[in-house]
């Protein structure tokens, strides 16, 4: 027992759990130390099995299998999670990567799959779903497209600083070299980036973002 990986399944459909233990029990470096039909059982059972790997259902009957995932990782970091949906879903993946799960896979996976993912996050690596690779680094795509366009430039920063010195538009145009009207159109794109609803707002939130 002390070398094979220490496994909890956790699911509330009891023919779920038998299935994965019997999937998981004929492998010679794995060990199904427990089985828990609820959030609740699960923490417990974490506490007192202090499993290497949770195999977590991410919808559980009495709680979010999301909201299980963060305690695991909170109360025992050292426990790998791999979150198990039946669907794709964008706002449960991210929740689930944002709360510390170490793999997320669909329950179509093959046996392989699940066993070598196992394997995978015990030894530290993360795992996603092949099915999901695709939509989810889209997304990161477009995310870090986004950030790029209402990032702040170092003009805008310096435009920001004069601002917050209390200098009018002439006066910053003075600085910058600039006409006011230029001036003017550049804190419009400035405030657009920043969602701020006037001057004084756009300098509080830049240095909310920033070290302006």
């Amino acid at each position: 027992m002390a070398d094979r990986i220490r496994v909890l399944i956790v699911d509330d459909h009891p023919v779920v759990r038998e299935g994965l233990r019997a999937l998981l029990t004929v492998e010679h470096d794995m060990a199904v130390v427990g089985e828990a039909g609820s959030a609740e059982d699960a923490l417990t059972s974490v506490a007192q099995l202090a499993p290497d790997v949770v195999v977590l259902d991410i919808k559980l009957k009495d709680g979010d299998g999301t909201e299980v995932c963060r305690q695991i990782k909170e109360s025992r970091p050292e426990t790998a999670v791999i979150m198990l949906s039946a669907f794709w879903d964008d706002f449960l993946t991210r929740r689930a990567l944002q709360a510390g799960a170490d793999g997320y896979l669909l329950k179509h996976a093959e046996r392989f799959d699940l066993q070598k993912s196992i394997r995978a996050v015990a030894s530290g690596e993360p795992v996603l779903d092949p099915a999901l690779v695709g939509p989810v680094f889209g997304q990161l795509r477009q995310q870090r497209a986004l950030d790029k366009e209402h990032a702040l430039t170092r003009r805008d920063l310096a435009l920001l600083r004069l601002v917050a010195q209390g200098l009018t538009n002439k006066e910053i145009a003075g600085h910058l070299h600039l006409s006011p009207h230029t001036v003017k159109e550049y804190l419009s794109a400035i405030m657009a980036k920043l969602g701020a609803k006037n001057r004084a707002h756009a300098v509080l939130l830049a240095k909310e973002q920033t070290d302006l």
